[in-house]
C-alpha cells in the first residue's frame, strides 16, 4: 500500500515539473528523489548533490541512484574522494564512461577574514579542536596530545569547541578547555584567529568544514590523512597529514610537527599563508556561487 502511495505521488509531482517550460530539479541524500525521475520528461533537468559514500554495507545515494544516472544531467560533488568513487561504481557496474563527465565537484564555502596570522609562533603553539566528539573523531587522542604538549612547557590547554560528552578520559581534562557548541560562525572564528594549529585526528571523514575554515584564517592543520583530506592538504605544503592507525604514532607525529613549527618561524609562517591561499582559490564564496549559478541555470 506504502508503495502505491508513493508511485502516485511520485506521478503527481513529476506531472507538475513537466508543465513547466524550463524546469530545474535538485535533491539531496533522497530516495523518493531518484524514483520520480523515471516519470520527469527529458526537457527537465535534473541534478542531484552527493557529500560522501556511505558505508560499504550500507544502502544510500550513490546506490539509490544507479538506475537514473542516464536521468542525471549534472551530480555535484563536495569532495574529489566521492567523485572518484563515484567513477569507479560506475565502472563495477559497467555504465558509459562518458556519464563521468557530468560530474561537477563544487567545494563548500568559507568566509575568508582580512585579518589572519602573518606570524610564525611565539613560544607555544596554540591548539585547538573543532567537531563532534562521536567515536570515529578520536577527540580522546587530540586531548592526549595536548597532555603531551604541556609535559616540558607553558603551553596553553587545547581549545575543544563541539560536544565533547565523554570524550575525553578524566586524566586528560586538565589539558583541555572545554567551549563546548558555539552557534555563531563569528565567535568560532574569534577563536580560529587566536590559535596557531588545528588538530584533528579522525579515524573516518569526508572533509571537515573546520580544516577549511581554519585554512582561512592562516592555522595550520594537522590532521589524519582520512576522507577527501588528502585532496586538500598538501603535507608539509599548506597543512600536515597524520597516519591514521596506531594511537601511540599518531600521538607521536603530532608532538613531533608542533615543536618543528615552534622552531621554524619561517616554516610557520610559509605554511600558513598557503593555507590561506589555498583557502581563497578552494573555498571562496564566488567561485561557490558562480559554479552553482551556472548548475542551477536551465540550459
Amino acid at each position: 500500500m506504502v508503495s502505491i502511495f508513493k508511485n502516485i505521488t511520485a506521478r503527481a509531482i513529476a506531472h507538475h515539473i513537466n508543465g513547466k517550460k524550463f524546469p530545474v530539479v535538485i535533491s539531496s541524500n533522497s530516495a523518493f528523489f531518484y524514483e520520480t525521475l523515471k516519470y520527469l520528461d527529458s526537457h527537465v533537468k535534473c541534478v542531484d548533490l552527493i557529500h560522501a559514500f556511505v558505508h560499504p554495507e550500507e544502502s544510500g545515494p550513490e546506490k539509490w541512484s544507479l538506475p537514473y544516472v542516464n536521468k542525471l544531467q549534472q551530480r555535484v560533488f563536495i569532495g574529489q574522494k566521492a567523485m572518484d568513487e563515484m567513477a569507479q561504481l560506475y565502472a563495477k557496474e559497467n555504465l558509459p564512461s562518458s556519464l563521468t563527465s557530468r560530474f561537477k565537484l563544487i567545494r563548500n564555502y568559507v568566509e575568508i577574514p582580512g585579518n589572519f596570522i602573518h606570524n610564525g609562533i611565539t613560544g607555544t603553539a596554540r591548539l585547538i579542536y573543532i567537531g563532534r566528539g562521536t567515536p570515529e573523531k578520536r577527540v580522546h587522542l587530540a586531548a592526549k596530545i595536548s597532555a603531551k604538549h604541556r609535559e616540558n612547557s607553558e603551553a596553553a590547554p587545547i581549545l575543544l569547541i563541539g560536544n565533547m560528552h565523554n570524550a575525553i578520559e578524566s586524566d586528560d581534562l586538565v589539558h583541555c578547555d572545554l567551549i563546548g557548541v558555539i552557534q555563531e560562525e563569528e565567535e568560532v572564528y574569534r577563536h580560529l584567529l587566536r590559535s596557531d594549529i588545528l588538530l584533528l585526528t579522525s579515524s573516518r571523514e569526508g572533509f571537515p568544514m573546520a580544516i577549511a575554515e581554519a585554512m582561512a584564517c592562516g592555522v595550520i592543520p594537522i590532521t589524519t590523512a582520512v576522507g577527501d583530506i588528502p585532496n586538500v592538504i598538501q603535507d608539509g605544503v599548506n597543512g600536515f597529514l597524520l597516519p591514521v592507525v596506531g594511537e601511540t604514532e599518531i600521538i607521536d607525529k603530532a608532538i613531533e610537527i608542533i615543536h618543528l613549527l615552534e622552531s621554524n618561524p619561517s616554516l610557520t609562517i610559509r605554511i600558513r599563508e598557503q593555507a590561506r591561499k589555498d583557502a581563497e582559490r578552494m573555498f571562496s564564496k564566488d567561485n561557490f556561487v558562480e559554479s552553482w549559478n551556472k548548475i542551477l541555470t536551465y540550459q
